[in-house]
């Protein structure tokens, strides 16, 4: 077999590989039908109700800091992220990588990454002050009748896709909550 032809036929196991592996993951996932401003009010009260002085993190940050960034991300869905990707980048990988998380249903991020250019999250603060920035965010997502502002990684996205996005955000850093 010549080269050209090698590579060719490796090129095409690569990528039948790439697109059954691809079809597995995203099939494996929860699914985003119930990725909701609802679920997401609901996942918060259940975190709520096993108590927020015993809450603690398995990750780098504290309750207080994820309820935070979580509510930056809606925030900044409505008023404009401080940085965005390239546009290139936003309108190739980042649209991308959205739909195959909101078919799969679940998100895969670095869970300490704060978003680009966002303030810096509190060194300490009240969780009970934090939780209640997220739901006011949650609130003020849910009455928003303005258009929305491009996501910084993932571009342009409609109502229901941000409702998505923001509901599997929450579900992504909800592995890193745990009562003491």
């Amino acid at each position: 077999m010549d080269r050209r032809r090698f590579l060719k036929r490796g090129a095409l196991g690569v990528g039948v590989l790439a697109v059954g592996g691809s079809a597995v993951w995203i099939a494996s996932g929860p699914g985003s039908a119930d990725a909701t401003t609802a679920w997401s009010r609901k996942a918060l009260d259940e975190l709520e109700a096993q108590g927020l002085q015993n809450l603690r993190s398995s990750g780098a940050w504290s309750p207080a800091q994820i309820f935070v960034h979580l509510a930056q991300s809606i925030e900044y869905s409505m008023s404009g992220y401080p940085e965005l990707r390239a546009p290139m980048f936003r309108g190739t990988l980042g649209r991308t990588a959205f739909a195959a998380f909101s078919a799969r249903g679940q998100i895969v991020h670095g869970r300490s990454d704060p978003i680009p250019g966002a303030e810096p999250l509190p060194e300490s603060a009240a969780t009970e002050v934090a939780l209640k920035r997220l739901r006011d965010a949650l609130d003020a997502f849910e009455h928003h009748e303005g258009t929305y502002e491009p996501h910084f990684a993932y571009g342009t996205l409609a109502r229901r896709e941000y409702e998505i996005a923001h509901a599997l955000h929450l579900r992504d850093h909800l592995v890193e909550f745990e009562s003491a």
